[in-house]
């Protein structure tokens, strides 16, 4: 039950955050490269802290509801690693093997 609640709290807050993206660039008349750059770099950033995350975790023996909050909140890039496609499974499982 308490895994199905993180679930669903990661999900809604990954779903407003993305909302205030885009009100924000509707709120600007010219959302311009910087913006839009960050907005990327954001994202790719969140991507790989992944592999810094799973490296503490494994270091410090976390208790199982600070890794089930680490599972929340990169639920997206763990999805995306294991069923997106191959080329993204590939790099997926290389970056994670990394920092194993």
């Amino acid at each position: 039950m308490a895994s199905t609640i993180f679930v669903i709290g990661g999900i809604t807050f990954i779903a407003f955050c993305v909302w205030m993206l885009v009100r924000i660039a509707k709120r600007r008349k010219k959302t311009g490269w910087a913006f839009w750059g960050t907005a990327a770099l954001a994202v790719v950033l969140y991507a790989l802290s992944i592999g810094p995350t799973k490296w503490v975790l494994k270091r410090v023996h976390a208790p199982e509801q600070v890794e089930l909050t680490a599972a929340v909140i990169y639920f997206p890039v763990i999805v995306a690693g294991s069923i997106g496609p191959r080329a993204t499974r590939n790099v997926y499982d290389w970056y994670i093997r990394y920092w194993d």
